[in-house]
């Protein structure tokens, strides 16, 4: 696969295939055969979304390993400006964007190519933040800030109480930890290998 590609045209017959007037969903994550909890989560949230009628496409975070599911429209290869311009375009094709986030998993310092991703989105995001580190570093506090300050909504795993997370981590003018749900703004368990490796 080349930095990031679309799939054979199969995936094609994905689109509009939900009932009239259903959003159709774009996901960005690591995604099966990746064996990790994050692409379990995203793989049982993209048939649940389908379940209830609406289309799902998913753009993957490349691992060297290829996916058959027909709902992979490509991979994301990090570390290349040319496949994180091309996610973002993918995703556009989708009325939402669903975003898993872990720090470990998108290139960059602390995963902060997907600040680019989610950047060039012309459509509204909610993004899945499933660690809300209690004392990030700043540039780890940064990245966080940004993607939730682009976000429509922010999700926060809650393995520990939401308002402890948020507050240790960040304050975000418009969001709130409410329910575990950030308000929009107007207008699975990772497994861990230390604090910046790669997380899933």
């Amino acid at each position: 696969m080349s930095a990031l590609s679309t799939l054979e045209t199969s995936n094609a017959a994905l689109v509009g295939q939900g009932p009239p007037g259903s959003a159709s969903f774009g996901i960005l994550s690591t995604y099966p055969p990746t064996p990790c909890g994050l692409a379990t989560f995203s793989a049982a949230l993209s048939e649940g979304l389908r379940a209830n009628g609406s289309d799902v496409s998913v753009v993957r975070v490349a691992d060297g390993s290829s996916s058959s599911d027909a709902r992979v429209i490509g991979e994301l290869v990090n570390g290349s400006a040319t496949s994180v311009a091309a996610t973002s375009e993918l995703l556009n094709a989708s009325d939402i964007v669903v975003v898993q986030h872990e720090y470990g998993i998108y290139g960059g310092v602390d995963g902060d190519e997907v600040v680019d991703i989610i950047g060039g989105l012309r459509i509204p995001s909610i993004v899945v933040a499933h660690t809300v580190l209690k004392d990030p570093t700043p540039h780890q506090r940064s990245v966080l800030e940004a993607i939730a300050a682009m976000a429509a909504q922010v999700v926060v795993s809650r393995r520990r109480p939401v308002n402890a997370c948020v507050s240790a981590s960040t304050s975000i003018p418009g969001k709130s930890p409410r329910s575990g749900m950030a308000r929009p703004s107007r207008g699975g368990s990772p497994r861990r290998r230390g604090r910046t490796g790669r997380r899933c």
